[in-house]
């Protein structure tokens, strides 16, 4: 974790593996920071491992291919424009909270499930005037960096 902040935060160039416990299992990727920008590394695959990706991508199209000759495109004329419900997850410390809004309950319920075991997030009615902005001081982020990195760890699953 601290790793993952320190490469995020642009402090060292690093390969650190991001993952989740989703429906009990962990899915991770392996991501390369470079001055704190992320690009994604995908791992070398063997010959068996690179054929099971061609393998499942046939079989999608071939399961596919005859429900596309059933679309039929929708008159846009017509189409009735659906209302995207808002959905927000508010994440509080002791002393700050940030409200995360989206108009996918995806990136919400994923901000629930994430902060929620170490930060207190609740969902909420989301606010239509919700902004957040963001300055960053490289002095005092630098300073809290090296009191993370002077300190033993704990690492906890």
């Amino acid at each position: 974790m601290i790793a993952a902040l320190r490469a995020g935060l642009g402090l060292d160039d690093t390969v650190v593996e991001l993952s989740v416990n989703h429906e009990g299992r962990w899915r991770g990727i392996p991501l390369r920071f470079d001055d704190g920008t992320p690009t994604v590394c995908f791992p070398q695959l063997d010959a068996t491992e690179a054929r099971q990706p061609a393998a499942a991508d046939a079989k999608l199209r071939d399961a596919f291919e005859p429900l596309a000759r059933l679309y039929v495109p929708a008159d846009s004329e017509k189409k009735e424009k659906t209302p995207v419900p808002r959905t927000a997850v508010r994440i509080a410390t002791a002393a700050q909270a940030a409200t995360v809004t989206s108009n996918s309950p995806v990136v919400t319920d994923w901000a629930l499930r994430y902060f929620g075991p170490w930060w207190n997030a609740t969902s909420i009615a989301p606010d239509a005037d919700a902004a957040v902005v963001a300055d960053v001081n490289a002095d005092r982020v630098a300073e809290i960096a090296q009191r993370v990195a002077d300190h033993s760890h704990e690492e906890a699953v």
